[in-house]
């Protein structure tokens, strides 16, 4: 059975030229090939790659008819019972026609994984026009493409970085997921028993055998607290970075944006040098997520894990890190005595009542 499809950059950009359902598709393919070819170079890393690929459909979904033809026909759990035709003019390997009406025509073959445990892959390697009886009919200029062999036309170096690539991504969401899942069995355990945890971070899980590592270690308490005379609930959550990496600041905010993803809503203190107290005052909505990923063992489609909704208001802090802070995603005190962690885009936001009045009230130099 096929397990996966898969279209070469190449075909995508070069062969495909005409002919797009969706022509931002192609469009962002051209772009993400840029990036890519970057990447080979060494000139990027794959992090640099990720967002473009993050903007584009899966390869083998774009809005191309013959791209669709070929994703349909090898998409069968049958692989064996579905009948192929065979380029038999091209003889290192087995080519399949593709065909989509009498304009379309393509190239597809299957490639085998090296490992025994990876992935069995149809690739689109080629495309091109019907022209039947001319010597530019797209099976007449391939096999002449082909006359020596067609390696050409498999994979290149560009697709398997960008493979790789896609399983660093599929490997990540996978990991949020499952982080966004837990924390939200951990607040509905908080919510009923008053605390819960530590409930210890683990990096994604690695393509090797090694151990994944402990990234920090979350605990949750609540209290009440009087909130504008009426006595409410508040959510406490302490974050104890275990190592300190990009990782571990994306485990904090997949930890905090499954709880409640308004940064507005939270109020951040410093613990100590390195941990953080966030809290949140507790909502209806908040209870009934909890209760049902813990009772249903998965958290709602809908949500994305990991994303933080911006704040509403934009804060003074008198920090001389605050540039840092900002790349670091670290908390400042502002002049109201609210801890926050800056943001880039902030020069459109409502600034703070209260830091507004506590900067008019410093004296002039």
């Amino acid at each position: 059975m096929i397990r996966d499809r898969r279209v070469t950059l190449r075909c995508i950009c070069e062969d495909l030229h005409q002919d797009w359902v969706s022509p931002q598709d192609r469009s962002e393919a051209i772009k993400l090939r840029i990036a890519v070819s970057e990447l080979v170079e060494g000139r990027c890393k794959p992090s640099t790659v990720a967002p473009f690929l993050r903007k584009i459909p899966r390869l083998n979904t774009l809005g191309h008819p013959l791209i669709r033809a070929f994703d349909d026909q090898f998409s069968g759990n049958d692989d064996v019972a579905t009948l192929r035709e065979s380029i038999s003019s091209v003889a290192d390997r087995a080519w399949w026609k593709q065909k989509f009406s009498s304009r379309w025509r393509g190239a597809a073959t299957i490639v085998l994984p090296a490992d025994p445990k990876g992935i069995e892959t149809a690739w689109l390697g080629a495309a091109g026009y019907r022209r039947a009886g001319s010597p530019e009919d797209f099976y007449a200029w391939f096999s002449r493409e082909c006359a020596s062999g067609s390696d050409k036309f498999l994979p290149a170096e560009e697709d398997i970085s960008l493979l790789d690539v896609d399983l660093r991504i599929a490997r990540l969401d996978a990991w949020k997921a499952q982080l966004h899942l837990s924390v939200l069995v951990l607040l509905a355990n908080c919510l009923d028993e008053e605390a819960a945890g530590p409930l210890i971070v683990l990096s994604p899980k690695p393509n090797t055998a090694t151990e994944t590592e402990p990234l920090a270690e979350v605990s949750l308490t609540t209290t009440t607290v009087e909130e504008e005379g009426e006595v409410v609930r508040e959510l406490i959550v302490e974050i104890v970075p275990l190592k300190h990496t990009k990782l571990t600041e994306r485990a904090i905010a997949t930890t905090l944006a499954a709880i409640e993803p308004d940064t507005h809503s939270w109020t951040t203190a410093p613990l100590n040098a390195s941990a953080m107290s966030h809290s949140v005052l507790t909502t209806e909505e908040m209870y009934q997520r909890a209760f049902n990923a813990r009772e249903s063992g998965s958290s709602d489609p809908h949500e994305l894990p990991g994303v933080l909704r911006v704040g509403t208001i934009a804060h003074y802090t008198a920090a001389t890190s605050v540039t840092q802070a900002t790349i670091e995603g670290a908390a400042v005190e502002a002049m109201c005595g609210h801890w926050f962690v800056p943001m880039h885009d902030h020069d459109q936001l409502d600034i703070c009542g209260g830091c507004s009045d506590a900067r008019n009230r410093l004296p002039e130099e």
